[in-house]
Parts: structure tokens; C-alpha cells; sequence
């Protein structure tokens, strides 16, 4: 509970309420923007889907159709992780020593699930 209360004080402070939604807001803006352009430039993978399935899995329509609806979102899903997260872990991080600076924590101290030698 001590790492809880701690990561939040370091958020609730004028500056650091900015900071964090400084971060926040295009972290979020970008990450649905990318998975509505990949999921858009996904949609030639439907036709591939539905033919894969009636020609290597079963011949029901309706599982073909769902294949296809679900392909391009776990393409763009799957892409839009593997482009963002990187980037976004990055902030964060610079986010969390800038805070832990500027509030008079010792970033990385106390609270740690693993007991390190």
C-alpha cells in the first residue's frame, strides 16, 4: 500500500497534474489514431481471411465472415502495441524520475516486490 500512496502523491501536485496529462493526453490521442489507420489499412486482409478459412477450415460462411471481420482489428491491434508501447513505456518513464525529482522521492526506492542481493 506505501508504493500505491507514493505513486500517487507523486500526481496530485499543480505541476505534476500538468506534467502527467502533458504526457497523457497525445500518448492516448496518437495511440487511437494509429489504430484507426491501420485498422482502415488492414481491410484487403478481410477478402484473405474469408478465403483462408473456407479453403483450409470449414466450409460455414458465417465462420469465414467472422474471420474476416476479426482480422484487420487483431492486425491493427496487434501492430498498433508493437509501434506504440516502446515510445509510450519511454515516457512514462521520463515522466515517473522527472516526478520523482521534482516531489522529493527517490525514484526506485522502497515498495519493491523483488528482493534484490
Amino acid at each position: 500500500m506505501a508504493a500505491l500512496r507514493r505513486s500517487w502523491s507523486l500526481v496530485w501536485g499543480r505541476t505534476s497534474s500538468l506534467r502527467t496529462a502533458a504526457v497523457v493526453l497525445p500518448t492516448g490521442v496518437i495511440t487511437v489514431g494509429m489504430y484507426g489507420v491501420l485498422h482502415r489499412a488492414g481491410g484487403p486482409l478481410r477478402d484473405g481471411a474469408r478465403s483462408a478459412v473456407l479453403t483450409h477450415g470449414t466450409d460455414k460462411p458465417y465462420a469465414a465472415y467472422a474471420a474476416g471481420v476479426l482480422a484487420p482489428i487483431a492486425a491493427a491491434v496487434l501492430l498498433t502495441a508493437a509501434l506504440i508501447l516502446p515510445a509510450a513505456h519511454t515516457a512514462y518513464a521520463v515522466l515517473y524520475e522527472r516526478l520523482s525529482s521534482v516531489g522529493g522521492h527517490a525514484a526506485g526506492t522502497g515498495g519493491s516486490a523483488v528482493a534484490t542481493e
